[in-house]
Parts: C-alpha cells; structure tokens; sequence
C-alpha cells in the first residue's frame, strides 16, 4: 500500500496496480513532527468503491485494520520456541575509558567502567541488535554504529541521531542478538525510517521498516508511555547496548535495575536522566525497558548524554533516553503503514 499527501488533508492510497483508487479522509488522532496517525474512511471515488476482499487479498491493511491498529496499544510477541528470560546470565567486565569521557582532566588518566556483558539468549533480550549505517554500495564498511531492538515483525527502534537523514546511497543494516560479527536470527536492510529529522532530547527516535521481517523469527517487545513522571521515576528499567569502550561493540552490555534521577515530560515527548551516567557511544539507539502490563515494553531510547559545565569542569553529567508519546506513535504508525510482507 502506497500513502502520499494531497491537498485538503487528504491522502490516496494506491490499492494495486490497475485497479481502481480510493480516496482516503484521513483524521489525525495523535503526535506531532510529522508522526500522525489517521482514523481512515473509505470514500466513494467517481462512484466507485474499493473491493475490500480483493484489498485484503493483496496483502494490505482495510480502512477498519488501519483504525484498530492506530489506537492499539503495540504489544510484545514471544515466538513458541524462544525460551522466556526474565535475568539474563551476566559475565562481570570492566573497560577503560577516557577521562575525558567524564569532563575531568588528562592527570586522572583511564577511568574503569564495570560492564554486564550479556549473551543475548532468550526472549526478550534477542529482540535486541547491533545497528550499521553506511552509504554506497560498500555494505561491509559502516559509517556509523548503534543499538536497535523489534517493536514489530518488520519495525525497529533506534537513535534519530544515528540516521542517515539527507545522505545518498544511504543504507542501514540490523542484527537482531549480534556478537563476535553475526547472529543467529539473520539481519536486514531498512527499507524506510520516520522520525524526526533533527532532534530534541524528547524526540531521538526512529521507526524503521525493515525488508525481512525478523520479528517472526526473534519475536518482539512491546512500547509505552505515560504522562506521569512517576511512572517513570519509581519503575525499574534495564537497558542494553553495543558501547564503543568495550570489545570495539562486539558485545551487549547490561545495565541493570535502574530508575532516571529525572523524568521531564512535555507534551508528548519525556526525557529520562540517569545519573551517574553509563552508556558510552554506540550505545545510541538502545532501548529502555522493563515489564509493564506483564509484557516487556520499550520506554524510551538512548539518545546521549547530558552535561553541566562551570569553568571546564562538569558539574553534572547524565545518560539521557528519549521516550513519550511521541515514541509509541511512530510504532503505531509503522503497523498502520508497513505491514509486514
């Protein structure tokens, strides 16, 4: 199914090809940035109207389907043959880091962090990869590098600031459970992302279509949000990544049982500080999340840190997630407009 703009709030959608088109009131329900979701009715077109058995037969979402989905709740999907894992196995590492890293000066010379290196066995930590981003036809040379985790069968979060927005030839690549160089669920190319282009600590995030829908193979977490900071402040949440630090990101890292120092909500956009701070780049990307609804659900994503300086010296620095609203949109859309194929 093909959506495009038109005037007057209007969109078409392209049902098959040769076959007649619809025109399509769309309603927006929900989001900002480019991220509405629409309640659509069918409307008559010349005096025609869309088979809606020969539109099922093709594979695409009914008016009605597009509607259930744009108002569900995304939830989470464990595949029968994945073992449920609620404490993955940790093996304890530390990795030296640059002071620098930490706003203190060369004389403290290589901090340690203590990292959880996990393999990522079992539901829901499988859900979970390493993302590339390149351009070109040379796919095996990335130019930049984070986490991911399935939200759907075909639909990936990760970082906005990761995206190749405005890059030609661009490509993004991800694998689901990565380590040492692969997986065991296969990888895939995305086909298209939404998001905002540039942006704030409330919106770093992307949905992503991807052409192999590894969701069916790895299963996927659910998403959520909320508009009380305390949801946020009093849950306990982990968080996975592929930080640069630590065996060139080779390797998922845990950080676990955590809940942010802050929880800032805006419209419909949160930020969630965590201090001290933990990820380091390459971490960019990673999901935030704990069970909520007896599901693993997706809060927020890992957009970077964020520091207070006075007189070069940081007075306050944190691991800061993106998450809202805004968030659980973007995936509703993905399911409203990308089914998986």
């Amino acid at each position: 199914m093909r959506i495009w703009p038109k005037t007057d709030d209007r969109m078409l959608v392209e049902v098959a090809e040769g076959s007649p088109s619809a025109s399509v009131h769309f309603e927006p329900v929900a989001g900002e940035h480019g991220a509405h979701l629409y309640a659509a009715n069918i409307i008559p077109q010349k005096g025609r109207i869309v088979d809606r058995r020969r539109v099922r037969a093709q594979g695409f979402l009914t008016a009605e389907e597009i509607h259930n989905v744009a108002t569900r709740l995304p939830d989470a999907h464990r595949p029968p043959w994945l073992d449920l894992v609620h404490a993955p196995a940790t093996v304890p590492r530390r990795s030296r880091i640059s002071a620098a890293r930490f706003g203190l000066p060369p004389a403290f010379g290589p901090l340690h962090l203590d990292y959880q290196e996990i393999p990522l066995v079992g539901w829901p930590w499988c859900t979970i990869g390493r993302v590339f981003v390149g351009a070109g036809d040379d796919f095996s040379n990335w130019t930049e590098s984070g986490t991911g985790t399935l939200v759907g069968p075909n639909l990936m979060l990760t970082a906005s600031h990761i995206a190749p927005w405005d890059v030609d030839g661009w490509w993004m690549r991800f694998v689901p459970a990565y380590q040492d160089g692969s997986g065991p669920f296969g990888d895939s190319f995305v086909r298209q992302f939404r998001g905002v282009k540039s942006p704030d600590d409330q919106h770093d995030y992307i949905i992503c279509d991807l052409y192999t829908p590894l969701g069916n193979r790895a299963g996927w977490m659910g998403s959520y949000s909320s508009s009380d900071d305390g949801f946020y402040e009093n849950g306990i949440w982990h968080s996975v990544g592929y930080p640069g630090s630590y065996k060139n990101a080779e390797r998922a890292v845990l950080q676990a049982a955590i809940s942010p120092e802050d929880a800032d909500i805006s419209g419909d956009g949160a930020v969630l500080d965590f201090e001290p701070p933990f990820a380091d780049h390459g971490w960019s990307g990673g999901p935030l999340f704990g069970w909520v609804d007896d599901q693993p659900r997706v809060v927020g994503i890992e957009r970077g840190e964020e520091e207070e300086d006075l007189l070069f010296v940081t007075l306050d620095d944190d691991t800061v997630f993106s998450g809202g609203e805004h968030m659980v949109n973007l995936v509703k859309y993905g399911y409203a407009n990308w089914p998986a194929t």
